[in-house]
């Protein structure tokens, strides 16, 4: 969830990056101490998964700032796999321009990745501030006094690929810069971009996935040993061909009952008494169940119930 994003603070959260590129707000709130707004910048992240929240404060809700026509947000991220991974880096990206000009009234460059907490490269941000946008911002930015030495990843630091990591912040900054000089290209306000970097701006495209699988046969004519052999799953068959059935496809029966499961609206409250009373007089309801109708032990372990009975 973007909440979970936010509050477990992971330094490869795939969103945090993104929230702080575009200044988000973020609204806590704790028990007789009210409600307070803090802004995600630079103080944000304290530590590896630490983060300004209080203790006994909880996450009421997350604003995103609207953007402008002279606002250019992306965001990048680098994995293993293209799809359903974790980040090697991430990055957002925000620059804010004067009206029909290149000239830079705010950026922000955030990196997941990099350090034990999503972090602002923000010397680089500030030498930026005020400039053209033109190609004298990447030598800038990718000097070594400002995006390197604002992401100093030491040498063996948890997750390795130092040296790759460390490149990739520079890559991502240079599709970022291609991406906006296109957008002020189309609006006639740069000039054409050099050939040679247009491709940097565009999306990776991906072909239809193929796969094959070798195998060594040891006794083909065996009917009992399947080891080593490439046995079919049962429902296999059913499953590719859109045979298999589940339980959203099985037709309503006469009589059908349907389960309901109530879950307590207050967080870390002691269950006391529950009266099935009101329940039980609603139309349509015919039995209510709870740890009574438990055959056997109602626990699931020491901590953990099927139940709820005197949590």
């Amino acid at each position: 969830s973007i909440g979970g994003n936010i509050i477990n603070a992971s330094p490869i959260s795939d969103l945090n990056p993104l929230l702080l590129a575009c200044n988000a707000e973020i609204e806590f709130a704790a028990h007789g101490l009210g409600h307070r707004s803090v802004k995600m910048d630079t103080e944000f992240f304290r530590g590896y998964k630490k983060t300004r929240m209080r203790p006994h404060e909880i996450l009421i809700s997350i604003t995103l700032p609207f953007t402008t026509e002279n606002d250019f947000f992306y965001g990048y991220k680098q994995a293993c796999r293209r799809e359903d991974d974790i980040s090697i880096v991430n990055a957002g990206m925000r620059v804010t321009l004067v009206f029909n000009t290149r000239v830079i009234t705010d950026i922000q460059l955030a990196f997941g990745g990099m350090s034990v907490n999503t972090v602002l490269a923000a010397k680089t941000m500030e030498a930026l501030k005020g400039r053209m946008w033109d190609d004298s911002v990447l030598d800038i930015a990718c000097s070594q006094d400002m995006l390197p030495a604002d992401l100093p990843l030491p040498p063996g630091s948890p997750g390795g690929m130092v040296a790759y990591r460390r490149t990739l912040t520079l890559s991502f900054f240079f599709k970022f810069f291609t991406a906006v000089s296109k957008k002020l290209q189309e609006r006639v306000i740069m000039s054409l971009v050099p050939l040679v970097g247009l491709s940097a701006a565009d999306p990776l495209k991906r072909g239809i996935s193929r796969g094959s699988q070798f195998y060594k046969v040891k006794d083909p004519d065996s009917p009992f040993d399947s080891i080593g052999k490439p046995l079919v799953h049962v429902s296999a068959h059913k499953q590719v061909t859109g045979e298999a059935m589940f339980m959203d496809d099985l037709p309503k029966c006469q009589g059908e009952l349907f389960v309901g499961l109530v879950t307590s609206k207050r967080a870390h409250a002691r269950l006391l008494k529950v009266d099935f009373d009101s329940v039980l007089q609603m139309p349509g309801v015919v039995d209510v169940v709870d740890y009574r109708d438990v055959p056997g032990d109602n626990n699931w372990d020491t901590t953990e119930q099927v139940f709820a009975k005197d949590m």
